[in-house]
C-alpha cells in the first residue's frame, strides 16, 4: 500500500482492500449520524485524501471539512477549478470505484452477487445503516423482521434491507446483494457408533449432503435512458433531468406533448420519467415504474403530499448511478415550463465554472423553505452526499411529515452540503412575479397544467429569445 500522502488508491492486492478501509475510517471518520471531519495534515496529504474520497463517494465530506457556504456571487479561481475538475475525470473515477468490487465478499459458495441491488432500496420502516462489509449486512438482515434480501454498497458502506416484494436490478455500481441467509452444508451422522467385528468390513464414513445454494434471481431489466441527438448530448454543463407523473389525469397528456416536441425535461442531455405504472410517452419512450401509490392527500401547506413516490424515484436514480455522468441533476414538475439552455447559463454564473467541483444545491426561493419542488437542482456530488447520509436524514428528519422538496433541502443542510442562491430561476406567482411573454432571463415558469397554457408560455419565451425582447430580471 502506498504512503498515505501519495494519493495512489488503485487496489492491487487483497491486502490493499483492508488497508483502504482502515485508512478511510481513520482519516475520514465518516459517521452516518455524525458530521464528517478531516485530520489536519499537509496540503499534499489533503489533496491525496480528496482523490480517495472521490473514489468512495465521500467527496462532500472532504470538500466541506472546512465548510464554505457559496453565496450567489461565489467565485472559484480558474486554476483551482481546473485542478478540482480533473479529480472527477470519469476515466479515472469509475475504474477506481469498480476496483472496490474486485475483492468484495462473495459469501458462502457464491451466495452474494456483485453489481446487483434490490429495489426499492429500503423496505418500509427500514433505515440504511453503515456496516463493515456485506457479511455483516446480511447478518443484520437475518435479525430484522420481514427482511428477505440485502443490498450492500461498498462505496458508502450503507446496508440496505428489502422485503419479499423487492426486485433485483443489475446496477453499474459497487453493490453486492444476497438473501437473508445462505444455505450451509449439512452432515448426517449416527447417534452411537456400533461395535465393528474384526472380521467385518469397516463401515463407510458419514455421508455429506450436497450443498444447496440459492440461485440468485435474474435481475430486472435496467431501464435505458432514451438517446438524445448529438447536438443535445454534448452540451455543457451536462444535465440529467427527471420528472414524476401520475398515470392518469392531465399530467400524462401534458408530458406526452412535451416528449413529442422534445422540450422541457426532454431536451436535457439525458432524462427519465417515472410513474406508478409503465406508460408509453412516445415512440420507444416509456415511464419507469415506481412501486408507489396513485392517491395523494393535500398537506396542511396546500401542496399534494406524495413524498414517498418521489423518494422511491430518487432511490432508483441513486442505485442506477448513471446520474454521475452529468454535472447537474434536476427534478422538475410536469407543469413546469423549463428551459435547460437558460439553466446552463445560470449555473455557470453561480459557481463560476462549467463543471461543479463539489456538493452543492440551489435555493430557488427567498420565502419559506427556500427550495420549492417545481424545479430542484443538485450537483451530482450532492446526490452522492444524499446517498451517504440518507439513513440519518430518514431517522432525524421524518419524510412522512414533509413534502419531498422540504425533505431533500433539509437533508442537504443536515449533510453539510453547500448551496447557491438563485432566486430568479422560477416565475411562479409566489417566489417571483412575472410572466412568460417577453421574458429572456428566467429559467422556469410554473404552474401551467394544460397543454394549451404550457405551450403558450413556452412559445412566448422562445419568441422573446429569437426576437431579442428587452427584459429586466425581476
Amino acid at each position: 500500500m502506498p504512503d498515505e500522502t501519495e494519493g495512489n488508491w488503485l487496489l492491487s492486492s487483497p491486502g490493499d482492500t483492508e488497508d483502504l478501509r482502515e485508512h478511510d475510517v481513520r482519516n475520514l471518520r465518516v459517521s452516518l449520524h455524525g458530521r464528517p471531519t478531516i485530520r489536519n495534515g499537509s496540503a499534499r496529504a489533503r489533496i491525496a485524501l480528496l482523490t480517495a474520497a472521490v473514489t468512495l463517494v465521500a467527496i462532500g465530506c472532504v470538500t466541506y471539512g472546512t465548510r464554505t457556504n457559496w453565496g450567489s456571487s461565489a467565485h472559484i479561481s480558474g486554476q483551482a477549478a481546473s485542478e478540482a475538475s480533473g479529480l472527477f475525470n470519469l476515466d479515472k473515477v469509475f475504474p477506481q470505484r469498480n476496483m472496490l468490487l474486485v475483492h468484495a465478499d462473495n459469501g458462502p459458495e457464491g451466495c452474494f452477487v456483485k453489481q446487483r441491488a434490490y429495489m426499492p432500496l429500503d423496505m418500509l420502516g427500514a433505515f440504511p445503516q453503515q456496516e463493515h462489509d456485506a457479511t455483516k449486512c446480511q447478518a443484520r438482515c437475518a435479525q430484522t423482521e420481514r427482511c428477505k434480501h440485502f443490498s450492500y454498497d461498498y462505496i458508502s458502506r450503507l446496508c440496505h434491507l428489502q422485503d419479499a416484494n423487492a426486485k433485483v436490478w443489475s446496477v453499474p455500481e459497487a453493490f453486492v446483494s444476497g438473501p437473508r441467509t445462505c444455505a450451509s452444508p449439512t452432515t448426517t451422522s449416527t447417534t452411537a457408533k456400533p461395535t465393528i467385528p474384526t472380521s467385518a468390513p469397516a463401515t463407510s464414513a458419514p455421508t455429506v449432503a450436497p450443498t444447496t445454494v440459492p440461485v440468485p434471481p435474474e435481475p430486472a431489466e435496467v431501464w435505458q435512458y432514451p438517446l438524445q441527438p448529438q447536438s443535445l448530448a454534448i452540451l455543457q454543463p451536462s444535465l440529467f433531468c427527471w420528472l414524476f407523473l401520475m398515470p392518469t389525469g392531465y399530467e400524462l397528456d401534458l408530458v406526452r406533448a412535451q416528449v413529442g416536441r422534445r422540450v422541457g425535461v426532454f431536451s436535457c442531455n439525458s432524462y427519465a420519467a417515472f410513474s406508478t405504472s409503465k406508460v408509453e410517452l412516445g415512440p420507444g419512450i416509456e415511464t419507469i415504474q415506481v412501486k408507489g401509490t396513485n392517491s395523494s392527500q393535500k398537506a396542511f401547506w396546500g401542496s399534494w403530499l406524495n413524498t414517498q413516490n418521489f423518494l422511491k424515484a430518487w432511490d432508483m436514480i441513486v442505485t442506477d448511478g448513471r446520474y454521475r455522468l452529468h454535472d447537474w441533476v434536476l427534478k422538475a414538475d410536469p407543469d413546469c415550463v423549463f428551459f435547460p439552455e437558460r439553466l446552463r447559463i445560470h449555473m455557470v454564473e453561480r459557481v463560476n465554472t462549467v463543471h461543479p467541483v463539489g456538493p452543492v444545491y440551489v435555493r430557488n426561493c427567498a420565502k419559506d423553505i427556500q427550495m420549492l419542488g417545481s424545479m430542484e437542482i443538485f450537483s451530482h456530488q450532492a446526490i452522492d452526499m444524499y446517498m451517504l447520509h440518507k439513513g440519518g436524514c430518514y431517522q432525524y428528519l421524518n419524510p412522512q411529515t414533509s413534502g419531498e422538496d422540504g425533505f431533500m433541502k433539509a437533508c442537504m443542510d443536515w449533510s453539510n452540503v453547500s448551496f447557491v442562491n438563485d432566486f430568479n430561476l422560477t416565475v411562479d406567482g409566489y417566489c417571483n412575479l412575472g410572466g412568460c411573454e417577453g421574458n429572456m432571463y428566467n429559467v422556469a415558469f410554473h404552474p401551467y397544467k394544460s397543454k394549451k397554457a404550457w405551450f403558450k408560455c413556452w412559445g412566448a419565451v422562445v419568441w422573446a429569445d429569437h426576437n431579442k425582447t428587452i427584459h429586466t430580471p425581476l
